[in-house]
């Protein structure tokens, strides 16, 4: 019996990373993983991955204020919360 090995590669190709983050956003994510892990800093698609990670943090806090609103909601305590 012949076996045949097939090597899995995590080899993302040479791309602009701007136009990749418009393109095709899941392989803009993997290559930014990528270059991140490797502190390839200089390749990354900066403004972009900011914008991700201001996205990320507005929804973090939208998140929160909606779990504290339904807990207070749900309770008997009077607290104004300011965001």
């Amino acid at each position: 019996m012949n076996t045949v090995k097939i090597a899995m590669t995590t080899q993302l190709p040479e791309v602009n990373q701007s136009a990749l983050y418009d393109q095709d956003y899941c392989l803009w994510l993997e290559t930014t993983v990528k270059l991140l892990r490797e502190r390839r800093f200089e390749a990354l698609d900066l403004d972009s991955l900011v914008e991700e990670i201001e996205g990320l943090a507005k929804a973090d806090k939208r998140d929160l204020r909606n779990r504290l609103t339904i807990l207070l909601e749900t309770s008997d305590v009077d607290i104004a919360i300011y965001f």
